[in-house]
Parts: C-alpha cells; sequence; structure tokens
C-alpha cells in the first residue's frame, strides 16, 4: 500500500490513537477520528477546511508554520502545546510526513502525525506529589511506646510487640531494654537512664527483635512524673522503612535530578537548535532562497532609510529596474534548471558589476533592483549601467549550454523624480518599460513625460476605484457566428468604462490596472450578473442555444475557491452552466499551468464550456492543447488579418484547424473584417467566427435586434 493509499485508509487511521493530519496550503484536507476527539470535535468533517494554525497556541504558530513548510525537521517531534475547538490545552509532539506526490509537486502538501502527551506530563507531576507525600509520612509514623523500671520493661504496647519481634506482650514484658539493642549501641544503654536522658531525648539505634530481624528505631526518653529515673517512659519510632525510604527517595532524587540536567541539556540545545531556526526564518523571509541577495520584503524596508538617509546628508540617491529580457525563452527552451542556474548567475555578475556600497535585490521572478546611495552627480550614474549592461550580454554557461539574455533598466533618482520611497519604485518601474519599449538592451532615465504618465496613471486609477460604486461601467457584446448556417450561436461580453471625470476610457488601459488594484474579481462579478440579466431579455430570439462568453482573468483563476464561487453566482444569476463559456487567454494558461488546469477541470466537469483565447500566441500552445479540458480555440487576429494575402499565415490557420479539429475543438476565427477573409476561412474549415464584418460590439438592445434579423423570431 502507497504511502497517499494510508494516508486516505479512513479504516485504518481510525483505528489510531494519535492525530493523523492531511495538511494542504495550511488547510486541514483530511483528519482521522481520534485526531478529531483529540481536537475536540466529533466528526472528523466539522474540521475540514479550517486553517491548521487555529488549533495551535500562538506562542507557537511561528515554529509550526516553518515546520510545515519543511524548513527544518523534529527527529523526535516537535512539542507544540495544541487548542481543541472548546479551548483546551493539549500537550503534543507533531511529526511531518510528507507524500511522494507533494514532494514532486510544490511541497506544501503533507501529513501531520501528533501524539498526546499530556498524560505523561501529569503522572510525571503525579509521581513528584507522590513522593513528597510519602516522606511525609514516613517522618511522622510512631510505633513503640513502653514503660520501663529500669532496664526492665513493664508495659509495652502492642506496636512495640510488634517491633521488637514478640508474638504477645507477654514476650516481651520482663525482659530487659538492653537485650534488645545492637551490640554496637548496647554500651550507651547500660550506662544507665541519666545519661540517655541527657541526650536531648532521641536516641538512634538498632535493635535485634525475637525473630531475629534487626530494626533501625529512633528512641525518646522521659522520665517518670514522681521524677523517679529509674521508672523511665519510652517511645520508639521505627525508622527501618523511613530509612529505606530516605536512602530509596534519595536515590530517586538523584536520578530525577540526572534526569533533569539531562533534559536540560537536551531543551538548551532543542532551544539553540531552535534560535538557528529561527534565524534560519528570517533569514529566508528577508533574503531570496535561489540567489542569496535580499528579497522584495527586504527591498522595501530597506528603501526608505536609504532615501532618509539620502535627504539628511543632502545626497542623491538612485534606483535601477532591472529586468532580464529574453529569460522566459532560456527557461522554455533550456528548462527551469537553467533558468534557475542564469538567475543566480546573473545575481553574481550584478553583485560584482558595482560598488561595494551598492544593494543588489531580487524582487522577484527575472526582476532585479540596484541602490545606489552616496551619488553626487547624476552623470556618476550612466557608467554604472553600461556595466551592468554589458554584464548581463555576455552569454551565460548553463552546465554545458550556453544562454542569452540582455537588460532593459531603468533609473529613478531621489530627490529629483520622486520625493519618498514609493515615488521612486514607480519612476524606476515606468523606466524600466520605458527601456523595453525602446528596444530592450539599453538604459533610461525617468523623464518628464514619464512623470506625465505617471500622473494619469494615478488619476486613472483614482477614477476607477469609483467607478463600480458609481455605476459607470457598460457591457458590449461581440456576436459569435457560425460559417455553415450563418445564425448567431453566440456573443462575447465586452466590457466598457465611462468615466465622469475621464469620459470613454480604452479597455488596454483600464483591464489591467483593474487586476493589478485587485479589483478584477469583483467587476468580473458585476459582469457575469449583468450579462445573465441581459441573457434573460434576449430568450424570445434563441431557442435555448445561445451561449454567453465571459472573459476570465489571470487573477480570477489564481483565486482561492473560485470554481465554488463562480458556479454560486450563476446559481444565483439564474443562468445555466452550460450556456456558459469561459474565455481564457493562452498567455494566462501556461503562466500557472498546474494551477489553472485543476481550475478548468472542474469548471468543465461542472459543465461550463471553455474556450482557449489567442491561440497560437503563447510558446507552448500547440503541445499544450491536448491537456485542456476547452471546448473550443479561438484563432488571433494577427493570423487572420493577412489571410487572403499572406501563404504563411493562411498556412498556420489551417494547420491550427486541423489539429484543433483532430482534438475534437471547435474553431473560432476572431476580427474577421472583409469577405475575402471569410472566404479563405470557409475554404480551410473554420467552425465560427466574430468581427466588423457581421456586427461591431452591440448594446443589449443591438444584440436583440441582430438576433431578430439573423435568427429570427
Amino acid at each position: 500500500m502507497s504511502f497517499d493509499d494510508l494516508a486516505n485508509d479512513s479504516v485504518i487511521l481510525d483505528n489510531v490513537e494519535n492525530l493523523v493530519c492531511r495538511i494542504a496550503d495550511g488547510l486541514v484536507t483530511g483528519i482521522n477520528r481520534p485526531g478529531a476527539a483529540l481536537l475536540g470535535s466529533k466528526e472528523p468533517a466539522d474540521l475540514v477546511g479550517r486553517p491548521f494554525r487555529q488549533f495551535v497556541d500562538p506562542l507557537y504558530h511561528e515554529a509550526v508554520e516553518a515546520f510545515l513548510a519543511g524548513e527544518f525537521e523534529e527527529e523526535d517531534g516537535l512539542p507544540v502545546k495544541m487548542v481543541s475547538v472548546k479551548g483546551a490545552a493539549i500537550e503534543m509532539k507533531l511529526r511531518r510526513l510528507v507524500p511522494a506526490a507533494s514532494v514532486e509537486a510544490d511541497g506544501k502538501d503533507c501529513v501531520l502525525v501528533g501524539q498526546d502527551v499530556s498524560a505523561l506530563i501529569r503522572y510525571g507531576e503525579g509521581l513528584l506529589h507522590s513522593l513528597r507525600r510519602f516522606r511525609d509520612l514516613v517522618s511522622t509514623s510512631l510505633d513503640l511506646k513502653a514503660i520501663c523500671q529500669w532496664p526492665r520493661i513493664t508495659y509495652i504496647n502492642a506496636a512495640g510487640v510488634r517491633m521488637l519481634g514478640g508474638e504477645s506482650v507477654n514476650d516481651i514484658t520482663g525482659r530487659d531494654l538492653t537485650d534488645f539493642v545492637h551490640a554496637n549501641y548496647r554500651l550507651l544503654f547500660e550506662a544507665g537512664p541519666e545519661v540517655l536522658l541527657e541526650e536531648d531525648g532521641v536516641v538512634p539505634a538498632k535493635v535485634v527483635g525475637l525473630d531475629g530481624v534487626e530494626r533501625d528505631v529512633q528512641f525518646s526518653f522521659d522520665s517518670g512524673e514522681d521524677g523517679d529515673a529509674s521508672s523511665v517512659m519510652v517511645e520508639g519510632r521505627d525508622i527501618t522503612a523511613h530509612n529505606k525510604a530516605v536512602a530509596a527517595l534519595k536515590d530517586m532524587i538523584e536520578n530525577l535530578e540526572e534526569k533533569v540536567d539531562e533534559r536540560t541539556f537536551e531543551l538548551r540545545a532543542e532551544i539553540q537548535e531552535r534560535r538557528k531556526t529561527e534565524e534560519l526564518v528570517r533569514y529566508q523571509a528577508d533574503y531570496d532562497a535561489l540567489t542569496g541577495l535580499p528579497n522584495r520584503n527586504l527591498f522595501f524596508r530597506t528603501l526608505p532609510k536609504c532615501v532618509r538617509d539620502a535627504a539628511s546628508r543632502d545626497e542623491i540617491l538612485a534606483l535601477m529596474f532591472i529586468d532580464l529580457d529574453g529569460f522566459k525563452d532560456v527557461n522554455d527552451l533550456l528548462g527551469h534548471d537553467a533558468g534557475d542556474l542564469l538567475l543566480k548567475q546573473s545575481a553574481q555578475r550584478l553583485t560584482a558589476s558595482v560598488r561595494p556600497r551598492d544593494i543588489v535585490s531580487r524582487l522577484g521572478g527575472d526582476e532585479f533592483t540596484i541602490i545606489l546611495p552616496g551619488i553626487t552627480q547624476t552623470d556618476d550614474i550612466a557608467p554604472i549601467a553600461r556595466r551592468v549592461l554589458d554584464t548581463l550580454r555576455t552569454p551565460f554557461d548553463l552546465d554545458g549550454r550556453q544562454g542569452h539574455v540582455s537588460g532593459s533598466v531603468g533609473i529613478a533618482c531621489f530627490p529629483e523624480d520622486a520625493e519618498d520611497a514609493e515615488g521612486l519604485v514607480k519612476a524606476g518601474d515606468a523606466a524600466m518599460y520605458l527601456a523595453k519599449n525602446q528596444g530592450k538592451a539599453n538604459y533610461q532615465f525617468f523623464t518628464g513625460a514619464l512623470r506625465k504618465k505617471e500622473a494619469e496613471s494615478q488619476a486613472l486609477g483614482r477614477a476607477l476605484d469609483r467607478a463600480l460604486e458609481a455605476e459607470e461601467f457598460s457591457l458590449l457584446y461581440l456576436p459569435k457566428v457560425s460559417l455553415e448556417d450563418q445564425r448567431v450561436v453566440g456573443v462575447e461580453a465586452l466590457l466598457r468604462w465611462k468615466s465622469e471625470s475621464l469620459g470613454l476610457v480604452n479597455p488596454d488601459r483600464f483591464i489591467p490596472l483593474l487586476e493589478e488594484k485587485g479589483m478584477i474579481s469583483a467587476v468580473g462579478d458585476w459582469v457575469l450578473r449583468t450579462a445573465s440579466e441581459h441573457w434573460r431579455t434576449w430568450a424570445g430570439h434563441h431557442d435555448g442555444t445561445l451561449k454567453i462568453g465571459i472573459n476570465l482573468s489571470a487573477r480570477q483563476l489564481r483565486a482561492r475557491n473560485f470554481v465554488d464561487h463562480f458556479m454560486s453566482l450563476l446559481d444565483k444569476a439564474g443562468l445555466p452552466a452550460a450556456d456558459v463559456e469561459l474565455e481564457i487567454t493562452e498567455t494566462s494558461v501556461l503562466s500557472q499551468r498546474s494551477r489553472a488546469t485543476s481550475v478548468l477541470h472542474e469548471l468543465s466537469e461542472a459543465g461550463v464550456g471553455l474556450i482557449l483565447d489567442d491561440f497560437g500566441t503563447g510558446y507552448a500552445s500547440l503541445r499544450y492543447l491536448h491537456s485542456l479540458p476547452v471546448s473550443a480555440v479561438k484563432i488571433d487576429r494577427t493570423f487572420v488579418d493577412q489571410l487572403p494575402e499572406d501563404p504563411e499565415d493562411k498556412a498556420i490557420a489551417r494547420g491550427i484547424i486541423t489539429m484543433a479539429h483532430g482534438l475534437g475543438r471547435t474553431v473560432v476565427a476572431e476580427g474577421v473584417e472583409t469577405s475575402e477573409q471569410l472566404d479563405v476561412l470557409r475554404d480551410i474549415g473554420c467552425d465560427q467566427a466574430q468581427g466588423y464584418l457581421f456586427a461591431p460590439p452591440l448594446t443589449p438592445e443591438g444584440v436583440e435586434v441582430f438576433l431578430a434579423e439573423r435568427n429570427g423570431g
């Protein structure tokens, strides 16, 4: 049986006393019944989906999260205080197991096995309490009471009889007390009561009973009431058991102290190891694991300090944004290992090309920054930028294969281009994009034109923040026509924005900004609800086969629980899943293959239609299409524009159609504007098309008219 089979076998796991819990992305995805009971729940299903950290004492959150991420291991288990759903504290030791499938994927899926050690701790505390109580009982137990007409015993109680080895009082009375005292102690007793009474009333001795048993006794003596020294009251406490107990307790204490010393040493070692782990976690939080450079977090903490230092010294602070041109090609052609090696070597080259005081950071992907403090004049920056470009142009040796990249460098300066760190980042980023637009492999300084563009972008962002609430968005629809019978088979919803302050804004300007500001999900929900309302108003003009196409962004595709959220919206809107076609671009899918493939399969299984948009523009489209559950592909307009004149475009379009049909996919052509383009598309077997030849984007009322003209009814 494999690890994953075992981890999913509830019959086995429910007979395990320990907690067994599967964790994915920090969430509980499975837990055995005994484990659920330990955490205070009768049903394991009640705990599934909750963050695991919910059941961890806050003092242990950081250590547990690092442990889950595999950033350190504990051979004997990680000691943790857990908290049940009822608030009860549970002392546990956790062990982390990683399935093979998770290791091959992203390593975030693991199984935790937890042992409840609360009872063991309580047992130890109880044992110490019992030892203390036993010691108290032994130290206060009194046994023998007798009266002697010295040295003859005239009275003795039953406990004394037993102590002196007799079976009855007659066995003892009439005998001399000194007859029972061990030879080693007899001399003191034979000296008489006067001497014994001078010994502060307490005399330890050893007695030998009639049964031959030696006992340790602690005697005390008191003279009679009439002061007669020959009449003595004797009390004897059998301390044999006490002495043995003291010896045993001493051994126990010594053993316990030894164990405490050992555990103290272990705890010190654990603390030192934990400190090392915490230092490693802090390092990993601030430094890039691949290159060892400061990461995005540390960069954004360091830059404001550098700005303040520059302001206090009246110096120029320069910031370079560097993007590696051609890195994606290296990554795709030579593989991710080669790409990682190139990033490491790039980090080393960049660090070597600048001054010792300059700070090189990796923001992520193929984007780097360099903070240049202590600049006295801007003319000093260009030579550094040229060194950066030169060092990146040199071919990279990637385990025997050559990799070639260049750099697009954007430069911004404080205080000339920005007043604070945030403004400096925006200025440097804008300058970097200017360098890319200027043909790449060059450097560009932030300019007045870029400043104006940045101001416009900020104004656009402020207006966009109010657009949804102000009801400034609207939808137009681009019809999709069957080339077989000219009927309308679907419409694609197109988002439009008419701002009160800016007027009609091009979608190419505001849609990327929606993504950047994190508004795309909320606006996407609005699009679905509004399109559903319009679809219902057209019901009299189609036979239920009209598909409504909605564009899906990469950010929405990455959203947690997107499928459940989307299906819930469809249900509330009353729009059948079979009548919806989600359009996703090839690049958005390729940028997150594993996640995208999983989400698209869930949508397809729920009955939602899927169309791959801009097909043919992505690098891995042909070899990746067969794994996607899409029902149709759209030929990008770049292949349609020159179809009648360009044999190569025609051959590419024909190849796409042949390949798509071979995989059972429908083919839709975008941007059809001339009858000549339409004739070629029909000739090479295209199924559907959309474009201005049929109709421009239409209002909801225009769609109703167009449906009546094309489809009748």
